[in-house]
C-alpha cells in the first residue's frame, strides 16, 4: 500500500517540474524583431533651380518722370533727386559738405562768388534788431535802399540782401520790398547755394520774404526751403520755409 502510494508521488512530481530551457527560449522570429534597427529615413534635398530664382527675383524699378512744368510735379522730381543725392552721401560728411553736394554745379555768378556772397552773409549771422541795432542800420545803408533802415523798426529782410549784394560788388533792387527781387537776375526753377528766394508772408499780396538760398530738408512728407537772410525771428539766421511759400528764386545774369 505504501509503495503504490509513494510510486504516485513520484510520479506527480515528475509531471510537476518545470519546462526545459530549449522550451523556455523565446523563438528566432523574436530574436530577429529585437535585434533589427530602424535606419534613420534620409530626407531627399531639394533641387533649386536656378532658372526659377532668377526669374523670381524683382523687377528694378521703373524709372518715374515727373512733369516738371508743374508746382506738383516739381516737388516731386526735386524730392527724388534729394533721395538720390542721399543715398550716395557718406554718413561721416558735415551739414555743410551735404549742403554743397545739394547745391552741386552752382550757378550763382560762379561757385566763387556765390560762396563769397554767403561768407558775407553769414559774417553777421547771430546779430539781433534789438542788440545789434547800430551795426545792422550802419549796414544796411550799402544797400541802396533809398531811405534810412532801422530794423528795430522797419522790415529788413531786402534791406540785408541787398547789403550783402552790394558789399560783394553787384546790383541791388533798390527796394525794401521783398517782392523787388522777382525782377532780379535771371529765374532759375535749379537753385543753387547763394541764390535768391523770394517767398510769401501771410495772406498779403504784396508784402513777402527774401533771403539766400541754402537747400531743402524734408521733415516728414514736407518740403522746407533753408534760407540765410535778415529779420528772421528778428535776427540774421538760417530759418526754414515751407517750400509751398515759395514765389521764385533768382540767379544772377552771366
Amino acid at each position: 500500500m505504501y509503495k503504490a502510494i509513494l510510486t504516485a508521488a513520484v510520479a506527480v512530481a515528475f509531471y510537476a517540474l518545470p519546462t526545459t530551457s530549449a522550451a523556455a527560449r523565446p523563438t528566432s522570429t523574436t530574436v530577429e524583431q529585437t535585434q533589427v534597427k530602424k535606419k534613420p529615413v534620409k530626407k531627399a534635398k531639394k533641387k533649386v533651380n536656378r532658372q526659377t530664382v532668377a526669374a523670381v527675383q524683382p523687377a528694378p524699378a521703373p524709372v518715374v518722370q515727373y512733369d516738371e512744368n508743374t508746382a506738383h510735379g516739381y516737388w516731386l522730381a526735386e524730392r527724388a533727386r534729394s533721395e538720390s543725392i542721399a543715398s550716395i552721401t557718406p554718413k561721416r560728411l558735415t551739414i555743410d559738405e551735404k549742403r554743397r553736394l545739394i547745391a552741386k554745379n552752382c550757378n550763382f555768378f560762379n561757385c566763387g562768388t556765390a560762396s563769397k556772397v554767403v561768407a558775407e552773409a553769414k559774417k553777421w549771422e547771430g546779430k539781433h534788431a534789438r542788440s545789434n541795432r547800430a551795426e545792422l542800420a550802419n549796414l544796411m545803408r550799402e544797400g541802396n535802399n533809398q531811405q534810412p533802415v532801422d530794423p528795430v523798426r522797419i522790415p529788413w529782410c531786402a534791406g540785408f540782401v541787398n547789403a550783402i549784394l552790394a558789399r560783394t560788388g553787384h546790383e541791388t533792387t533798390d527796394s525794401l520790398m521783398a517782392r523787388s527781387f522777382l525782377s532780379w537776375g535771371a529765374k532759375t526753377k535749379d537753385p543753387k547755394e547763394g541764390d535768391i528766394v523770394v517767398l510769401t508772408r501771410g495772406r498779403s499780396q504784396v508784402a513777402g520774404h527774401v533771403g539766400f538760398f541754402q537747400g531743402y530738408e524734408w521733415y516728414g512728407s514736407q518740403l522746407y526751403v533753408k534760407v540765410l537772410g535778415g529779420n528772421q525771428n528778428k535776427a540774421v539766421n538760417v530759418a526754414y520755409f515751407p517750400a509751398r511759400q515759395v514765389l521764385g528764386y533768382r540767379t544772377a545774369q552771366s
